[in-house]
């Protein structure tokens, strides 16, 4: 479990994750143009997640659906990467979903995450958008809440958050810097 001041946090089962350390030891084993072959698009660092006592399960839910985990900090933020790329799952042409259903490309199986919470939209190759879905708890972005169903531009360092997940949206140019 992850101990932040003394308190759990925990991370959604579900969420594919990365550590800086995976990708720093690919990025100098495949060199920085296989890395950016391997790896063409942003990625979500996740800077922080509910607190053990914020955290809200649902009566059906059981305490199993979410696990507990251990990552490293590469100072202050924590160092879990999700990848913001597209899966066989989803239907929605080069949108990038995020929601709690499975169908999603970033799958966060926690309660108060939406079956459909959020879309990564590319608007060209070196930008991206996002959408809330209309999701029951919404979707920040710098602290500001989203418009349901408006797309806006990110860009690196952007703080977004679902529910009391909090993440920054990195892209590659950036995590490259970060992980040499």
């Amino acid at each position: 479990m992850l101990i932040q001041n003394g308190t759990d946090l925990v991370l959604p089962k579900g969420i594919e994750t990365l550590s800086k350390e995976e990708l720093s030891l690919q990025l100098s084993k495949m060199g920085e143009k296989g890395f950016r072959r391997q790896y063409p698009h942003p990625f979500l660092g996740l800077s922080r997640t509910p607190l053990e006592s914020e955290e809200w399960v649902e009566p059906k839910t059981l305490d199993s659906e979410i696990r507990r985990i251990e990552p490293q900090r590469s100072g202050d933020a924590l160092n879990i990467i999700v990848p913001v790329a597209k899966s066989d799952r989803n239907v929605y042409g080069s949108k990038v979903t995020l929601g709690r259903a499975k169908n999603n490309d970033i799958i966060m199986r926690e309660p108060r995450i939406s079956k459909l919470h959020a879309t990564f939209i590319p608007k060209d190759d070196q930008v991206f958008q996002i959408m809330d879905m209309g999701s029951s708890n919404g979707t920040l972005v710098n602290g500001e809440p989203l418009t349901a169903r408006e797309a806006v531009d990110l860009k690196s360092g952007d703080e977004i958050s679902f529910w009391r997940y909090v993440f920054e949206f990195l892209s590659l140019d950036d995590l490259i810097r970060q992980l040499k």
